[in-house]
């Protein structure tokens, strides 16, 4: 598998685990693809939009957190 087939299909579990799995998965999830950094960067926007506040305060620290300008306009 190369590093690009890798980061798709951890973005694809994050995916899974955001639309299906408990809050902390959830949260684990937005960190472990924060570290692909832009190829994660719209996952952790769309988490925002989440319906647990838990898991839209991870998103929200996590855009502090990055230096992509897509991250600061979220």
């Amino acid at each position: 598998m190369t590093v690009n087939n890798t980061v798709l299909a951890e973005i694809e579990r994050v995916k899974q685990l955001l639309a299906y799995g408990k809050v902390k998965q959830k949260i684990d999830a937005l960190l472990d693809v924060f570290e692909y950094r832009e190829a994660g960067l719209d996952l952790i926007i769309e988490a925002l939009q989440n319906s647990k506040v838990d898991v839209q305060e991870a998103a929200y620290w996590l855009l502090q957190e990055s230096t992509e300008p897509r991250a600061k306009l979220a």
